[in-house]
């Protein structure tokens, strides 16, 4: 009888151990089932975060890149002051930089230089009339690599001037990349006026001082729009770009 019970005994005691050791193995693979799947939601979070802040950008580009378009191709973007035009179609590349990143104002300063291009060749200028006379191809060139400039010298004086002062980097980048583009561009309309055999001496001064009212009046224009509304857009948006 004795030894009855203690086998009786050792068997229950070893079901006890096999229940425990079941009831262990059970615990820890619904551990690690929660845990796969916690990782799995934070990678899917992660993922809709990454492609939220995608959307958010392209939609920003886009409707940038759109006023750019409208302000070039009607006169709302451009002023015409005899000889040469005031223009306002950088604003939205300088904002489009500073606020989405300097590819973005790239590609929005592409958006510029097609405006512009397609300006000089159904309404151009009394400076840019004479070189598309001569060559069109020199006028493209010319109203491309200007617009192009605009936000690379607007990021780059941004994040040199924000290490020591944040408050004028804003208006310093937004006037750097405004005169980016009138130098730029009247700095080459002058060198292809010499290179293609155009009289430049009799343009010299008329360029001279085009660019000095012309750059003032488009820096002041940039000072004033694009500081408020790049504050206001990165408040808004935070780290979401």
């Amino acid at each position: 009888m004795y030894n009855v019970l203690c086998i009786v005994g050792y068997s229950m005691q070893k079901q006890k151990g096999n229940i425990r050791r079941k009831g262990e193995y059970l615990f820890s693979e619904l551990y690690r089932q929660k845990s796969r799947i916690s990782q799995g939601r934070t990678s899917e979070t992660r993922t809709e975060v990454k492609m939220n802040k995608k959307t958010l950008r392209f939609t920003v580009t886009a409707m940038l890149a759109a006023l750019t378009f409208v302000l070039g191709m009607t006169p709302i973007g451009i002023i015409p002051i005899p000889p040469a035009n005031v223009t306002i179609m950088h604003i939205p590349v300088i904002i489009g930089a500073l606020v989405c990143g300097k590819w973005t104002g790239v590609f929005l300063g592409f958006v510029f230089g097609l405006t512009s291009t397609i300006r000089a060749f159904t309404a151009p200028s009394a400076l840019v009339s004479p070189l598309m006379g001569v060559s069109p191809i020199l006028v493209i060139i010319m109203s491309m690599v200007s617009r192009l400039m605009i936000p690379l010298v607007a990021v780059l004086v941004h994040d040199l001037i924000a290490k020591k002062s944040n408050k004028i980097a804003l208006p310093v980048a937004a006037a750097c990349g405004t005169l980016t583009n009138t130098i730029l561009y009247l700095g080459l309309m002058l060198v292809f006026y010499v290179l293609c055999g155009i009289d430049s001496a009799a343009v010299l001064s008329v360029i001279a001082g085009v660019g000095a009212l012309n750059g003032s009046c488009e820096a002041l224009a940039a000072v004033i729009l694009c500081t408020p509304i790049v504050l206001a857009a990165r408040k808004f948006l935070g780290n979401k770009l």
